[in-house]
């Protein structure tokens, strides 16, 4: 299902990404994701919002463990030029 989803992005403005806090197993899968969102083309100018879901679970990740393990420190925003 994933592969079809560049086919959606086109006039996309904003793209929501719901983290499930509570599984370290596929935070990896999500990660590959999110990196390639924003190599996409068509999401050069959206919005991105990242959701840690279910944070009221004991055992969920912290936001500081999702922000690194998603590695978002290492992304670069470009903002629009102002005139």
């Amino acid at each position: 299902m994933r592969r079809t989803w560049g086919t959606y992005y086109n006039d996309t403005h904003a793209v929501v990404l719901v983290v499930d806090s509570d599984d370290r197993q596929r935070i990896a899968i999500c990660k590959d994701e999110l990196h390639r969102l924003l190599k996409h083309s068509d999401l050069r100018n959206a919005v991105i919002l990242i959701f840690a879901n279910k944070q009221d679970l004991k055992t969920a990740m912290s936001v500081t463990e999702i922000s690194d393990y998603l590695a978002l420190h290492t992304i670069k925003v470009s903002l629009p030029c102002q005139e």
